[in-house]
C-alpha cells in the first residue's frame, strides 16, 4: 500500500475532534448486492470498530470491507450519513478503494460535508472515480495547514490529470504555493470553458464490467 492511498483521516489523528454533524439518478442502495445472514453482521461490525481504531488497525479493517467488495458497499453508503465524521471519510475511502462507479450519485450528495477531513475524502473519492465536479475541492485543499493534506490533495489531482504546476506541499514560503495553485485554478476555470470536457459522468456508471 502506497502512502497515497491512505485514508486522510489516518494521518490525522488530531482532527477526529472535529465535529459535523434518495441519489437524484434514481440508484438505490438496493440496487447492489446484498449481504445475507452472517455476513451481514460481521460487516456491520467491522462498521461499527472504526471510531475507535487507529493505525494499521483501521487501515486493516477498511482493506477487510474492500476485500467484501459490492456487498459491503450499502454499508458504506449509509456510513456517509454517520454523526461520526471519521466514518464518513473512511467510508467515502473504501468506496474510492472498491472502485464500483454506482457510488458516485452518493459521494456527490457528501461533497458539502461540514467536516473539511471527511468533505476532501469524499472529493477524493469522486475525482479518483472519474468525477470530476469535485476537483475545486481538492485545488481548495492544497492550501490547507496540514502538510499531509497537501500532500493528499496533491496526489490525487496529479493522478488524474498528470500535471502538478511546481506544487510543493513541503514549501514553507505560503506564497510560492499559492503561485502554484493559482496555476491550478486558471487551468481549472480553462478546463470549465473547454465545450468538450464534462466533469459530470452521469450516464457513465455502470456495474463494473458492464
Amino acid at each position: 500500500m502506497t502512502f497515497s492511498r491512505k485514508p486522510l483521516i489516518s494521518g490525522l489523528t488530531g482532527l477526529l475532534l472535529l465535529t459535523g454533524c434518495g441519489s437524484s439518478t434514481g440508484t438505490s442502495a438496493r440496487d447492489f448486492a446484498q449481504a445475507q445472514g452472517l455476513m451481514r453482521s460481521v460487516i456491520q461490525e467491522h462498521m461499527d470498530q472504526i471510531p475507535y481504531q487507529h493505525g494499521n488497525e483501521l487501515l486493516a479493517n477498511l482493506w477487510w470491507l474492500q476485500q467484501k467488495g459490492e456487498v459491503a458497499i450499502p454499508f458504506l453508503i449509509k456510513g456517509l450519513e454517520h454523526s461520526n465524521p471519521k466514518v464518513r471519510s473512511n467510508s467515502a475511502w473504501t468506496l474510492w478503494q472498491i472502485g464500483d462507479k454506482r457510488a458516485i450519485p452518493f459521494l456527490e450528495k457528501h461533497m458539502q460535508d461540514p467536516n473539511p477531513i471527511a468533505r476532501l475524502e469524499v472529493a477524493r473519492a469522486l475525482v479518483q472515480l472519474g468525477d470530476f465536479k469535485a476537483m475545486p475541492i481538492l485545488i481548495e485543499g492544497l492550501k490547507s495547514d496540514s502538510k499531509y493534506v497537501r500532500f493528499q490533495c496533491m496526489e490525487a489531482l496529479r493522478t488524474v490529470t498528470g500535471k502538478n504546476f511546481g506544487f510543493d506541499h513541503l514549501a514553507e514560503d505560503e506564497s510560492v504555493r499559492l503561485a502554484s495553485i493559482q496555476k491550478w485554478e486558471r487551468w481549472w476555470t480553462k478546463r470549465q470553458q473547454d465545450p468538450n470536457f464534462s466533469p459530470n459522468l452521469k450516464g457513465n456508471w455502470a456495474k463494473p464490467g458492464n
